[in-house]
């Protein structure tokens, strides 16, 4: 980070504020008295992880919930991909995703619902990926 010019005599500290990004896409604001604020966006080639790296790497945010969670994957695109919400049970709540998967960052989001419509109770439910024969599964606990 550089400032140019430097701030005023009699500034004693500068103030730096910044949002990290798990998506690799930096934003960077650049203050200028005489033009305002600028906000730049990375749109520069990222490397893609590779599958086995993104399906462990699977995210689930918040957690816990209340009404809606982010599930997230950033990886290869895979041909067959399956993505459900199981209860402790083992019983498939809701498939979010059975088919293609594209390259890159692909995100799904849950609305507390089940197949049927219906609102969920709250508990623990299990987060179920499945693709190019790998698995992985994540906790989430859902509160009012």
């Amino acid at each position: 980070m550089s400032i140019s010019p430097p701030p005023p005599p009699g500034y004693q500290n500068v103030e730096i504020s910044y949002t990290y990004s798990i998506d690799l896409d930096l934003g960077v604001v650049n203050w200028d008295d005489g033009h305002g604020n600028f906000l730049y966006r990375n749109v520069s080639t990222v490397s893609v992880p590779s599958t086995a790296q993104a399906v462990s790497a699977l995210r689930v945010a918040p957690n816990p919930m209340s009404a809606r969670a982010a599930i997230r994957y950033h990886g290869e695109g895979i041909e067959n991909a399956r993505l459900a919400i199981v209860d402790v049970t083992g019983r498939r709540v809701r498939i979010l995703h059975d088919g293609p998967l594209s390259a890159g960052l692909v995100t799904w989001e849950w609305d507390r619902r089940g197949s049927g419509g219906d609102r969920v109770a709250d508990g623990v439910y299990f987060v179920e990926f499945r693709a190019a024969g790998l698995a992985t599964t994540r906790r989430l606990v859902v509160l009012k």
